[in-house]
């Protein structure tokens, strides 16, 4: 499958389809971390099979997945991700400051969000990382989309190399895709929602217009690794 919009530079490739479609077309382990945030509602509960069964194959052996999720989602999500990846740590996204929301049907403050962290066969080498992968965000008001977070590029500086692609199959607003531009790293989205996918490419566009080096690179340095 062919992706819908791809930057001149060849470093982003955006899918206007459902990740169920998209993600047994790419080359198989043709990305280093698949980084996402899929919805949390029960509606949505499907998502993680789909990237439980689909995304495995598409990572990089010793790549990684990175997921937010819900907290009382954690049960369900582990066990649909744990039968094609390995488990490998717990980390947080702290909420902005001043954001503590009250999960009233669980009796619970919530001061963070958990990002369940996987790796494909062995973890690649990498330096020593602080649990805390994300940056918080100075606000968390959900102008883009019903579920947008802060721009948060720790884990792909840290866990991708230069050469690396990131991959969100649940692209969203398109945030972490922002995050890649500004790391510098490749980037694949996908999303089926077309007026979200619009908001998400006009804001990786402007992005990449904000990244003279990156923008400018020779294609044949940057090519995707996708077929």
């Amino acid at each position: 499958m062919k992706p819908t919009w791809q930057s001149d530079c060849g470093t982003v490739s955006l899918y206007l389809a459902d990740a169920v479609e998209v993600l047994p077309s790419l080359e198989a382990e043709s990305v280093e971390a698949v980084i996402t945030d899929p919805p949390y509602p029960k509606e949505f509960d499907a998502v993680w099979d789909t990237l439980g069964d689909l995304a495995p194959r598409v990572i990089v052996d010793g790549g990684h997945l990175l997921t937010l999720c819900g907290h009382y989602q954690l049960p369900r999500v582990l066990e649909a991700l744990s039968k094609n990846l390995r488990y490998h740590w717990l980390c947080i996204l702290p909420n902005a400051a001043g954001i503590t929301p009250i999960m009233h049907g669980f009796g619970v403050k919530v001061n963070f969000k958990p990002c369940l962290w996987f790796v494909k066969g062995k973890r690649s080498k990498h330096p020593i990382m602080d649990d805390q992968l994300f940056r918080a965000g100075k606000s968390w008001k959900k102008h883009l989309h019903a579920w947008n977070q802060p721009i948060v590029f720790g884990p792909i500086v840290k866990l991708v190399h230069d050469s690396g692609t990131v991959l969100d199959p649940f692209l969203g607003s398109g945030t972490n895709g922002v995050a890649c531009v500004q790391a510098s790293r490749r980037f694949v989205g996908i999303e089926k929602d077309p007026a979200t996918f619009r908001r998400a490419k006009r804001r990786i566009k402007e992005a990449l217009n904000s990244q003279p080096l990156f923008k400018d690179q020779e294609p044949q340095l940057v090519q995707g690794a996708f077929a």
